[in-house]
């Protein structure tokens, strides 16, 4: 547990949001199931129509879980950012839950709650509603059908870059129970582990390039970062949907303005 809590910084959560005026993915998962709810926003903000987004700012009086105290800021820091105090900086990105039904929960995400399909695999299927994520939710068909109630696969939280992702992956290798997991999936570069109590985790920072995903390879993120990006490309160049990230962001937002 001790080597969990190092690599959070509470207050710098609490605080980024105040300062930066973006929104925590929290407010907007709590205007996607009410979007009436109460919200401080940056300018007049109506019922937004599914599919679109309604922009807002969070602060703890109107954000559940930085009132809590929990460590949720916004998805995206400076690229940039240094950690403080020997702790780096992580926001919540996004979920993957284990599903029974892929169709039916599709269904849920996208016709109730306003998500957009932003990729898919054979049992997968990638979710958004913010033009800056890639997905916020990853539906995962579950191993076993029969189990009775909905299972989360992980949580992932972003960190700022690479030298911020390699000083977490450091720290959770002096961990007995993370067991830590350095991966790539084309448009991160990932390390998968576990808290004392089993539960699963993503920290991850962003690569320059999309891909259509599910994508997924090991990788050794001690190599220097010229090795790892040119290594990184390699694997993925030749994959569907390769390219630079703006333009495919570009083409997120216009769908989810349209």
């Amino acid at each position: 547990m001790r080597a969990l809590a190092n690599i959070f910084n509470p207050a710098a959560e609490r605080d980024f949001g105040a300062r930066t005026g973006r929104a925590p993915l929290c407010a907007t998962l709590y205007t996607a199931f009410d979007s009436e709810a109460p919200i401080a926003p940056q300018r007049p903000v109506q019922r937004a129509p599914r599919g679109r987004l309604t922009p807002m700012a969070a602060s703890p009086s109107t954000c559940p879980a930085l009132a809590a105290g929990f460590p949720v800021a916004c998805r995206r820091h400076n690229s940039g950012a240094t950690p403080m105090s020997g702790k780096t900086d992580l926001t919540f990105s996004h979920a993957e839950l284990r599903v029974r039904d892929l169709a039916a929960m599709e269904s849920f995400f996208t016709d109730v709650l306003g998500f957009l399909v932003t990729d898919r695999g054979e049992t997968m299927v990638f979710l958004s509603r913010d033009a800056r994520e890639h997905h916020q939710i990853v539906l995962s068909r579950a191993d076993d059908p029969q189990h009775g109630v909905g299972r989360l696969d992980h949580l992932a939280l972003r960190a700022p870059g690479l030298d911020a992702l390699r000083a977490v992956y450091h720290r959770l290798r002096t961990s007995p129970d993370a067991a830590p997991e350095p991966v790539s999936h084309g448009t991160t570069w990932s390390v998968y582990f576990r808290d004392p109590e089993g539960n699963r985790f993503e920290v991850f920072c962003e690569t320059p390039w999309h891909v259509d995903q599910p994508v997924r390879f090991a990788i050794d993120l001690d190599l220097p970062e010229p090795e790892l990006r040119a290594a990184t490309e390699a694997r993925i160049r030749a994959l569907p949907g390769f390219g630079p990230k703006r333009p495919w962001h570009d083409a997120l937002a216009r769908r989810l303005s349209g």
